[in-house]
């Protein structure tokens, strides 16, 4: 099961590809780039999701140092993946880079993914 992730040249949109679709934009003129999620840490500010898994929640927090939440630089959303589908939190400046899902008893989180304005797209694989 592979997640893909996709940047409107155009708008610069994310778009995310769900199985089995056809991906469709209206005017591909300036092109779709696959995005590839970092797992590396490379800079000052720390991306890669710190998921902490209790019972029916999953907690995650973008980074092992609080990220930057401004206007010029904050964390757009957080989406966690589990084995039966997917759940979003939407940002915005000034709130927490964290979100917390409800699961379910037979629901097994397996990968969480945020994206920041400025370094973006990011991922952790949720081990049992």
């Amino acid at each position: 099961m592979k997640d893909e992730f996709m940047l409107c040249g155009e708008c610069k949109s994310v778009l995310q590809k769900l199985p089995g679709e056809v991906l469709y934009v209206a005017d591909a003129g300036k092109g779709l780039e696959t995005l590839q999620a970092g797992v590396v840490e490379a800079s000052k500010e720390k991306h890669i999701p710190v998921v902490h898994v209790n019972d029916s929640q999953v907690i995650v927090e973008v980074g092992s140092v609080a990220h930057p939440m401004v206007s010029e630089h904050y964390i757009l959303w957080i989406m966690l993946r589990t084995d039966k589908g997917f759940m979003y939190r939407i940002l915005t400046p000034g709130e927490p880079a964290a979100a917390v899902f409800d699961i379910q008893p037979d629901e097994k989180p397996l990968r969480a993914y945020e994206m920041c304005n400025v370094h973006g797209l990011w991922k952790k694989e949720i081990q049992d």
